[in-house]
């Protein structure tokens, strides 16, 4: 398989993972801490699966940086399905750029990397498109708030902030077996929100667990391709699976199925495109710096 049709696939299954997720949200699993924790597992099992295949499940020297990265994780996880549930995919999707330019601002901060005046106005333009990208019909400057944007914003802090610190704890041992302990800790961290969605189990029968298994899947599958593009080319990887795959699928969607995912005007549609544009641009620019 070439090294182009690779992240394109995995930009695809990233793209079918948070339709996914918000198919499960509406119509299967309505609490986000039951769905983040069996999505989550399900990933771990996974997970554990191509460990045990690879002969690579061996136990670690220092704990520590895996549970930094797992906490990390999990905290960007929690923060990604309560996103699924209260944000239009339309947003959510170009919400990813943010990523690139908090990645950016992270590595300033902590690994003295300097910045052009031309990359910091990049980032301020694709921080000042994303807290717009919620705008709608009803929508008012003078009542402008961030409400439920603020949890996107900071999934996508905290996504790159799990970037680094996975990095930092993959230098000691192998892809797979690196993968196992920092998932294991997330899974680990995630059992303390058991009781916020302990009621749902006993009523949820197992077919509602399609969902988180395809959730989990899809993104497990994309994460697969997108480490094995990023050993090849980097930015190039990057650049790919941060385009809002699952917003161009919708937007369609939204005309013949309009009580499936989401549903909004024309008008609408066209300003959170031009306004991806505007951050997918911003965040090429940056990655290839």
């Amino acid at each position: 398989m070439s090294f182009a049709l690779i992240i394109w696939v995995s930009s695809f299954a990233f793209g079918l993972q948070t339709i996914i997720g918000k198919l499960t949200a509406k119509y299967s699993l309505s609490n986000p801490w039951q769905l983040n924790f069996f999505w989550t597992i399900f990933n771990l099992l996974l997970v554990l699966a191509f460990a045990l295949f690879f002969g690579v499940a061996k136990i670690p020297t220092n704990f520590l940086p895996y549970i930094i990265a797992g906490l990390f994780l999990a905290i960007g996880n929690i923060l990604l399905t309560y996103s699924i549930y209260k944000l239009d995919i339309t947003i959510i999707s170009p919400l990813f750029a943010l990523r690139t330019a908090f990645t950016a601002v992270l590595g300033a901060l902590f690994l003295q990397e300097h910045f052009s005046l031309f990359e910091y106005l990049l980032i301020t333009l694709i921080f000042v498109s994303g807290m717009l990208i919620r705008v709608d019909e009803h929508f008012s400057l003078k009542k402008f708030k961030f409400n439920d944007l603020k949890y996107g914003i900071a999934c996508m802090f905290f996504l790159a902030l799990s970037g680094i610190t996975i990095k930092m704890a993959s230098t000691n041992g192998t892809y797979w077996n690196n993968m196992l302990w920092i998932n294991t800790f997330t899974a680990l961290l995630l059992t303390t929100t058991i009781p916020l969605f302990m009621k749902e189990i006993r009523k949820t029968p197992i077919n509602k667990y399609i969902g988180a298994l395809g959730y989990s899947l899809s993104g497990g599958f994309g994460r697969l391709l997108m480490f094995y593009g990023m050993a090849i080319n980097a930015t190039i990887t990057t650049v790919v699976i941060s385009l809002p795959i699952s917003m161009l699928v919708t937007i369609p969607l939204s005309y013949v199925f309009p009580q499936l995912l989401e549903k909004h005007t024309t008008k609408v549609y066209i300003y959170r495109l031009l306004l991806a544009l505007v951050m997918i641009f911003c965040s090429i620019k940056l990655s290839l710096r």
